[in-house]
Order: structure tokens, then sequence, then C-alpha cells
């Protein structure tokens, strides 16, 4: 009698690139999305387990279900004892195995945790400026973390509240 099995595999793993669980109520939550499919004998018996892990491979954050798989899990940038995660690069790990000790696995992209807020420091050539006497003054920005930048906007105001927009960039460079 030969028998074939289909073992449980895990599939379309979806989260966002980056989340920080810093307090200030945005992107506090990791949601990874998956779906499961479940084996072709005795699915009731399919395990999964998501393991979060950081480039090096250690495991900070993991879940095992039986039989009833959700298809989300929230991570909340915490490891398993309920401390925070440190900053870094993580990966989205399913390991699978069915009663017949069938074994798969599959990943997600890598997503950051990003604690700290990212932060422009601007220097510039002079304090003051005259304009009756044409000078300028050079403004250069310094980007904390110019990796997670979408866009930015530097803008100038007057003692009258005259805004001036000085530069603006839409894309991840800053």
């Amino acid at each position: 009698i030969l028998l074939k099995t289909q073992p449980v595999r895990v599939r379309d793993i979806a989260s966002p690139e980056v989340f920080s669980p810093n307090g200030d109520g945005r992107n506090e939550i990791l949601p990874i999305t998956f779906t499961a499919e479940p084996s072709a004998f005795n699915a009731a018996q399919d395990q999964v387990t998501l393991s979060i892990r950081d480039g090096g491979g250690k495991i900070w954050r993991a879940q095992s279900w039986t039989n009833q798989v959700p298809g989300r899990f929230d991570w909340d940038g915490k490891d398993q004892a309920g401390s925070p995660a440190p900053e870094g690069d993580y990966v989205a790990a399913f390991d699978t195995l069915d009663v017949a000790a069938n074994r798969t696995n599959a990943a997600s992209k890598p997503f950051a945790l990003v604690r700290k807020l990212e932060t422009v420091d601007l220097a510039l050539s002079r304090f003051t400026v005259s304009p009756a006497k044409k000078e300028t003054v050079e403004i250069v920005p310094t980007f904390s973390a110019s990796r997670f930048f979408k866009a930015w906007q530097v803008d100038l105001s007057d003692g009258k509240g005259a805004r001036f927009l000085l530069g603006r960039k839409n894309d991840a460079t800053p």
C-alpha cells in the first residue's frame, strides 16, 4: 500500500516593512498574515510554529498551533518573557509538522523593529540673515536613519507666521 500525503504548508506570508512599538500609538503592533494549507491526512494533528527571529537566527518570540491555525499573528515587539526586543531586522519563520512527520518551512520578507523616532537635524551656515544685504544661509539636513524615511519637507517661517518651502523629497531617499 502506498499512501501519498501532502504536508501542511504555510504560504502568502505578509507583514509591514517596519513597525515601532514605542508607545506613541502608531504602528505599535506588527500584523503577520499567512495562509496555512492543511495536510491531506489527519489535518487535526497538523502543527504550525511561528518564530520571530533576528538576523542572527535568535528566536525572540514563538507561537505554536495544532489543528486551528488563525492566519494572523500580531507581534507587540516583545520577547517570550514580555520584555522589549531590541531594534533590528527580523523575519517571521514558520515550521510545520504533520502526523506523517513531513516537515515544511517558510519565512516572511525581513521587517524592522524601530523604537526611536527618526529625526532630521539641520545645520545652518549662519544664524542670522539680512535680506537687505542679500545674505544667504546654507541648510544641510542630517537624517538619523534614512532607511525608513518615505518623504520629508523643510519649511521656514518668519516672525509674522509666513512659511516658505525650502526642500521636499517624496521617495525613500533623503
